[in-house]
């Protein structure tokens, strides 16, 4: 009863504890893509691990900034989608 009044929640299991990370760091590395799940992360703070690779953080801010272009932001999309086939016609026609 104790549980249920103090809405107690289960600990992470490593599955869960690692899926975490995963995710953190795919958005970190790739949040020029995926800038709501960037925004999100970053406000609730889920990023726990330094973000200093001054490198990385140039690229990332810069392609962010081309892909405000509607243009270049559409010919992304298409090759991107494009890419993501690829592997999965390959597979097809063998």
């Amino acid at each position: 009863m104790w549980a249920i009044d103090e809405k107690v929640k289960k600990p992470a299991t490593f599955l869960g504890v690692g899926g975490h990370k995963i995710f953190r760091d795919l958005i970190y590395n790739t949040r020029a893509f995926f800038r709501a799940d960037h925004i999100f992360y970053k406000e609730h703070n889920l990023y726990d691990f330094p973000q200093k690779n001054i490198k990385l953080r140039l690229s990332n801010y810069l392609f962010a900034l081309l892909l405000k272009i509607p243009k270049i932001r559409k010919l992304v999309n298409q090759e991107a989608r494009q890419r993501m086939i690829e592997p999965l016609q390959k597979v097809l026609e063998d």
